[in-house]
């Protein structure tokens, strides 16, 4: 487990059976040693013990794994016991919906970063472990443009560099772009 990049992330609990939101919120504590995460108790509605999917957004990737919510609450927590798991980077990862703001602060070119002085505002459609859908003003990016994406998951920053690989449910006002994570 990958402790310093978890602590205080955002983590998303999936019933494994129904694939139903159980909760969305924040890790308060990591116990590496027995491979358990903790969140508060009040994000979770019903205690009881059960088969999860856990999505957590660390600070440059995502990391997925199956786990098992404790239904017993210590000390306004809940632990989660997180089994098999990796960081996901192919493009063939499941889709997350993530309302979220954020901004394209910069364009890349030629190896060389430029910094926009008016950031592009967009919308995070989704998010999957190898790249994001974006919905922006129409005509922003053509396929093949490589930007830097400054995302804001409530309260907490991901930036990342991005390939734009393909435009879709383009109107006259906005547009989507399918984005894929890049290294630079």
């Amino acid at each position: 487990m990958v402790v310093k990049q978890m602590e205080s992330c955002k983590v998303v609990l999936r019933d494994a059976e129904s694939g139903q939101l159980v909760t969305e919120t924040r890790i308060t504590e990591i116990d590496s040693a027995r491979n358990v995460i903790k969140i508060p108790a009040n994000s979770v509605l019903e205690l009881e013990t059960k088969a999860v999917t856990v999505l957590i957004f660390g600070r440059d990737s995502l990391y997925e794994f199956y786990g098992v919510i404790r239904g017993q609450v210590l000390a306004n927590s809940i632990e989660v016991a997180l089994g098999k798991g990796q960081e996901r980077e192919n493009r063939l990862n499941v889709r997350y919906p993530v309302d979220t703001d954020g901004v394209v602060e910069a364009i890349l070119y030629k190896h060389c970063k430029v910094i926009l002085r008016k950031p592009i505002w967009v919308m995070t459609k989704n998010i999957s472990a190898n790249g994001v859908l974006i919905r922006t003003f129409a005509g922003s990016f053509e396929i093949g443009d490589q930007i830097q994406l400054l995302l804001d998951l409530k309260g907490r920053e991901m930036r990342k560099q991005y390939e734009i690989v393909r435009k879709q449910n383009g109107g006259i006002w906005t547009e989507e772009y399918g984005c894929k994570g890049i290294e630079v």
